[in-house]
């Protein structure tokens, strides 16, 4: 199968083998990734999407919102939940300044390319997760069960962190956009696996010992998460 006529349209289905126990669907603005084990028959494949139709509608139309919004500039920028009004300063030398009140943009003007701003926005987030990270991580530090063995930032665009069995923790910077409960609620998922390499009963348990309040962290990202991807 090439594709699905949905009411919003006709959407183009790729299906990408490769051996695994069972099928991921990645969304695209243009396209649907289906990745399945080459044993498992096209017409399965079709009947799972007929039954996923609201899923599939419903992550089509987030993707083709946001990616007509990458094609327009930004006016604002997110940081820990505020929105910060973007200026733009002149200058030569492109970079970006946040603060509390306002993104400060250098070597840039209200012409530029969308996506020149959009990754000049991207590197200065990055940034300010490096410096923001490790205090937050540092409240954790007292309570863990398991020390961690360092940690570094993430770009993966599937999830929001990550802990091996080693104990190094990877986070995604894009967190650094949402609400500071939403970053102690990855970081409380991220660092129980310390002590918990799955998803059990004592796993969640133990993401309740650090954060007892966890799960508005968890429906915010369910509802918002979307939005964090706006700058790639």
């Amino acid at each position: 199968m090439r594709s699905l006529i949905l009411p919003e349209g006709e959407l183009a289905v790729v299906i990408l083998r490769r051996p695994r126990k069972s099928i991921a669907l990645r969304m695209r603005h243009d396209a649907l990734e289906v990745v399945a084990h080459p044993q498992v028959p096209v017409t399965y494949i079709r009947d799972l999407l007929i039954q996923r139709t609201n899923w599939i509608r419903h992550h089509w139309q987030q993707q083709r919102a946001l990616a007509q919004a990458k094609a327009l500039l930004p006016e604002s920028v997110l940081l820990m939940g505020r929105q910060l009004p973007i200026v733009f300063c002149g200058g030569t030398r492109q970079r970006v300044v946040l603060d509390e009140t306002e993104a400060r943009v250098y070597g840039l003007s209200g012409e530029a390319e969308p996506e020149l701003l959009r990754a000049a926005l991207a590197r200065a987030l990055s940034r300010q997760a490096a410096l923001e990270y490790p205090a937050r991580l540092a409240v954790f530090a007292a309570r863990l069960a398991r020390q961690m063995q360092g940690w570094q930032l993430s770009g993966a665009r599937t999830r929001w962190g990550s802990c091996t069995a080693a104990g190094k923790v990877r986070l995604n910077w894009r967190l650094i956009q949402a609400p500071a409960f939403v970053l102690d609620y990855v970081m409380a998922h991220e660092l129980a696996h310390l002590a918990h390499l799955n998803h059990s009963p004592a796993f969640w348990a133990e993401v309740a010992r650090l954060l007892p309040a966890w799960q508005t962290g968890r429906d915010w990202l369910k509802a918002h998460g979307n939005q964090l991807f706006s700058l790639g």
